[in-house]
This record gives structure tokens, sequence and C-alpha cells, in this order.
């Protein structure tokens, strides 16, 4: 328990955890990302946690829901042993994973929201999170790939270009993500501003919004598909050599997506490259994406407070005070 204490003190610090808290605290009550993902003392020195330990591992530590890969300098036979040896003893329980989308992390309630928070750090970020339809499944499409490629591009008549021209920020970066074993997809923007970015972020938010139209309304490019492709297909042939540790871990993950095994060779590639040209499915995120409905935005810097009409809400683990209020309808 300590240890656990020990890293969660030294995360009290980072404005990543801080912000993913936020995130957490602030999805809905019964949904399983509204939960401590950390861990101290507090949450876990309770009577009962041993055993709710034990009976966790009890009922879900069963083979036909985990997936193994090991790495090593002996030959496939060698490993094969070793693997054996280890986890034949492993039981089959036959239990089935159970559905984490039900009820969903953010429905209308809990989107189309500002926040403010002040930092750790004097850095001043905007920040866009698009809840959308879960594409986990699409590792052949992967639809988002289209949109992170074209709102993260830095260069002549991008939004970043555009930006910096104004004086409002500095850097862009774009991801997609999928969260809760795929109950849902996430696009992410992070703004980079400067001061007079922070002092006019609504200009920003603005911009934002009316790239997203722009994309809708050009419709998908078949040209921009097989860019982000080759750029994957680029990325994959020069990757540099992960940590053994790491690469394990990150396959291991990713063949719960792969269930069946003729599929498994494309594990490896599977994140880099796109496969197969989805027109349609890639529309259907664009016009999601011109929706205030679908997203939240998080503003933090060092030079405001919260706004003294509302009522600040302190997040109970990382103590961050932070403020929310709907989306102003003008602005949108």
């Amino acid at each position: 328990m300590k240890a656990v204490d020990s890293e969660f003190n030294q995360s009290l610090q980072s404005d990543a955890w801080r912000y993913f808290s936020l995130v957490q605290s602030e999805a809905h009550k019964d949904s399983p990302l509204h939960r401590f993902n950390c861990g101290n003392l507090e949450s876990l020195k309770q009577d009962g946690v041993r055993e709710a330990l034990l009976n966790f591992h009890k009922r879900w530590y069963s083979a036909n829901i985990m997936k193994l890969c090991l790495v090593g300098r002996q030959n496939v036979e060698e490993l094969e042993k070793i693997v054996t040896a280890l986890f034949t003893e492993v039981a089959d329980k036959a239990v089935t994973v159970p559905d984490l989308s039900t009820p969903p992390a953010y429905t209308a309630e809990n989107l189309g929201h500002l926040y403010r928070f002040v930092p750790v750090k004097d850095k001043d970020i905007l920040t866009f999170v698009w809840h959308l339809p879960s594409t986990d499944k699409e590792y052949e499409k992967q639809p988002l790939r289209y949109h992170s490629h074209l709102f993260g591009h830095e260069g002549e008549n991008s939004l970043l270009s555009y930006l910096i021209s104004e004086g409002l920020a500095l850097e862009l970066s774009a991801s997609h993500d999928h969260e809760l074993n795929g109950a849902f997809s996430n696009l992410n923007v992070d703004v980079t501003l400067t001061k007079k970015g922070i002092a006019e972020y609504e200009r920003v938010i603005e911009a934002v919004f009316k790239y997203s139209q722009i994309v809708r309304d050009k419709g998908v490019q078949e040209y921009i598909f097989q860019e982000v492709k080759r750029v994957g297909e680029i990325e994959f042939d020069f990757l540099d050599k992960s940590k053994p540790l790491n690469y394990t871990i990150r396959l291991a993950s990713k063949m719960q997506l792969f269930s069946e095994p003729e599929k498994l060779a494309d594990i490896i590639r599977h994140q880099y490259i796109v496969e197969k040209y989805d027109p349609e499915m890639i529309q259907q995120m664009s016009n999601l994406l011109t929706d205030p409905r679908n997203v939240n935005i998080y503003i933090r810097s060092k030079s405001f407070d919260i706004k003294p009409e509302l009522t600040p809400i302190e997040d109970r683990w990382y103590k961050t005070k932070y403020g929310k209020e709907p989306f102003n309808p003008a602005l949108l």
C-alpha cells in the first residue's frame, strides 16, 4: 500500500494525471470510467480490501479471456516449452468479459461543457475531446487516423499555420484513442496557446470548429487517405526497436482485438497502417466532429482563476479546483 501511495504522491504534480482525474470524475457515476485510476492509502487502507482483491482474482483470472506474448532469445520451440510449463495450469472458467459501454461514460448531460483549471506548470493549453462511437475493432479502416492527420497537419493552410499567423498558438497535436476495452473512441486536439491565445481563447475554439466544418463540407478525399496510409507505412518501416517489456505488453493487449487466428498476422502493422478505404465511415466521423454536443473542452492556465459566479468544484483525489460551464451558444 505504501508503494502505491508513494507513486500516487509523485503524480500529484503532474498536470496529465490531474487532467485525467478530472475527466474520470466528470464521467457518468455508474460508468467504469468514473473511478480512481491510481490508488493511495486513503482508498486502499479499508477493511476487506485484501479479500476483494483475492475474490477479483478468483473470478476473473481465467484462461479464456487471457492473451500472452513472450519475447526471448530462445527459439520458438524452447519458448513454447516455457509457456507450457508456466501457464498450462491456468484454469478456464468460461467467464465473459462484462460490457463496459453501459451506461455510457459521456452523454448529453456531461458533454458540451467548457472546463477551466489552474495547472501546476505555467503552460496554457486548450484541449478538445470528442467522444465518439467505438472504432476500436475497425483496425483495417481506422477512420479517426484520417482526422488526427488533418487536425495535426502543420504545413501550409493547416489549422496550426492559421493559429500561428494570428499569434494565437505555438503548437498543436492531434491523436485518437479508445477507452474501456473499446466502449467508445476519442479524438483529441491539444493547442498550446500564446499569451494572446489564452486571452482570446474563444477565437481558437471558433477556428477549430470552423476547421471541422470545412473537413465535413469538403467531403472525404482519397488522396488524403493515401497520404495517411503512406505516412503509416514509412513510420512502420523505420520503427525504432522498442524495449521488450513495452513491446510484449502492447502486443498482448492488442491480441484481444484479433479473435480470429488468421488475423494475427496484422497485429504488428495495424496501429501504423490503414489497409482499407471506407469514405462513408470517415464521413460519419466528420459529421460528428462538427456537433458541439459530442465534445468537451478543457482549458488550463495560471493566468486566470475560476469564474467567481461559478461554484468551484474540487477533485477528490488531486484537489484540483476547476470550473464547469455549458458552451456559449453564440460562440458555436
